[in-house]
């Protein structure tokens, strides 16, 4: 990795009526050939404020960067580890509801993290580009955390038996949030009014936004209020269930791995809402890309055990995937009444044949 030292100058006005500049020099050193390249950009005074705020700028949006780039490392290696059991379980499948919501969280977040690695690393970013990059992006990560939600919203619905009262109350919840996700941005800041200027160090640093009252941790405080509710409501029907059959490894397996998810999704939501508030600056939106990626594996990671789970222990313990069909069933269900290895019809607890998460006959299409 290359070498940056950065050295700032303030330089006096030219003329009467213009304001000082900030000379920014940025000494790149090739760390196999030595080569020592200088990079020099002027800047306006009201623009930067200060060299010692161009300095932390710079250093976090490094840090963002840094970031993304981390967090596209964790998306491509979840993907690889996965991928044997994604063809097996869900592109040999019938089109279902679970197989959309598994496809839709896994690879829209590839979509959207490519654009911001372009935004953040591309120099040679036009400043309408970079409007359009930021905006697409936004947009991108709205679509994205609504569709993780909607697997956690059903996850809940499902492991409550179906409760309409739990149904209509998620949905309500989520509609609520996400009409005041849409009034954020158009009340306080028209996505259209951001204002991109030339970037002082492009190398670092291809689009440079002068202000951004986006107010984003409304959003993100959207989601640590979904994913706390979620989290309680899990917890709560999960300890329901130990009590009912401590024994069972279905329960003990699910309700803990769903736990310790919605676990990690509300503590970066959480700390992504501290950043906005309490942080410079300069320091919001480093944890954007990471909570993003982890919404997407972790939505996509509960649909896709679920289903190796039922077909791990079809042969092995009917009763268990019995239960699994009766708690999981919208999240497992099909149009086809059989499973992946057994043409014996799984029943919920009606006695109909409810199959939304489990995967169907290798033979469908």
């Amino acid at each position: 990795m290359p070498t940056l030292t950065f050295v700032s100058v303030l330089r006096p006005p030219r003329a009467a009526n213009s304001c000082p500049s900030i000379q920014l020099t940025v000494l790149q050193t090739k760390p196999r050939r030595g080569e020592l390249i200088s990079h020099r950009w002027y800047m306006p005074v009201e623009l930067l404020g200060s060299s010692y705020e161009l300095t932390s700028l710079v250093r976090y949006q490094s840090i963002s960067k840094y970031t993304s780039i981390a967090s596209a490392v964790v998306l491509l290696h979840e993907t690889f580890v996965n991928f044997a059991d994604e063809v097996d379980l869900i592109w040999r499948q019938r089109l279902t509801v679970g197989k959309v919501l598994y496809l839709t969280s896994r690879y829209l977040a590839f979509i959207d993290l490519s654009i911001m690695l372009l935004y953040l690393c591309d120099p040679r970013l036009e400043l309408k580009t970079c409007h359009r990059l930021y905006v697409t992006t936004i947009y991108f990560t709205l679509v994205g955390a609504v569709n993780a939600e909607l697997v956690l919203i059903i996850r809940v619905y499902a492991i409550w038996k179906q409760s309409f009262c739990i149904l209509i109350f998620l949905v309500t919840l989520s509609s609520v949030l996400i009409i005041t996700n849409l009034l954020n941005f158009n009340i306080h800041n028209s996505l259209k009014t951001l204002t991109f200027v030339p970037s002082p160090v492009p190398v670092i640093i291809p689009c440079f936004l002068t202000s951004d009252d986006i107010r984003a941790f409304v959003g993100f405080g959207c989601l640590v209020l979904m994913d706390l509710i979620v989290l309680i409501l899990t917890a709560w029907c999960g300890y329901r269930f130990w009590r009912e059959d401590a024994s069972s490894p279905l329960i003990t397996t699910f309700y803990r791995d769903g736990v310790l998810y919605f676990v990690c999704l509300f503590a970066i939501s959480t700390a992504n809402v501290v950043m906005f508030i309490v942080g410079d600056p300069q320091q919001q939106g480093i944890l954007v890309e990471l909570q993003r990626v982890l919404h997407s594996v972790l939505s996509a990671r509960i649909i896709l055990n679920l289903r190796k789970f039922a077909v791990a222990n079809e042969e092995e313990s009917p009763v268990n995937v019995t239960l699994t069909t009766a708690i999981f069933g919208e999240l497992l269900s099909d149009s086809s009444p059989f499973t992946a290895h057994s043409t014996r019809p799984v029943l919920d607890e009606d006695g109909a044949g409810n199959l939304d998460l489990l995967p169907t006959s290798h033979g469908a299409v």
